[in-house]
């Protein structure tokens, strides 16, 4: 079984990411810039960013099985927020109770280093 597939959830359970489809634990909206308070709905536009929990396959007939290039689990992406806010990803948060949403690779806006998060998102270090 490719390891890059199963993800590990705060609960235990364990899940097989099926498809052209990512598990990500998206990181916290940021509440704060420097000494600004953000308001609720202030980021919905912004980039979000998020640790991949697990990756699923390349759907094609040729080459059935093989991984998504370019990312793998544990690399932190950058997405298009409003994919954490679609009905099927709440739901799938609420029942799994973790903080967790799917989204297809080609969603992925950027893989980057963890030195690199300073840069991006500086309320998360």
């Amino acid at each position: 079984m490719d390891m890059q597939a199963v993800a590990l959830l705060k609960s235990g359970a364990r899940f097989r990411v099926t498809g052209n489809n990512l598990l990500v634990r998206p990181d916290p909206e940021p509440k704060q810039v420097g000494l600004i308070q953000l308001p609720d709905g202030a980021c919905d536009g912004v980039v979000n960013t998020g640790v991949v929990l697990a990756r699923g396959y390349v759907m094609s007939k040729a080459a059935f099985h093989t991984p998504i290039p370019g990312i793998l689990k544990g690399n932190r992406i950058a997405f298009v927020r409003f994919l954490a806010k679609q009905d099927s990803n709440v739901q799938l948060s609420e029942r799994l109770g973790d903080s967790v949403i799917r989204i297809r690779a080609a969603d992925v806006l950027l893989v980057f280093d963890d030195e690199d998060l300073p840069l991006i998102r500086p309320d998360l270090v």
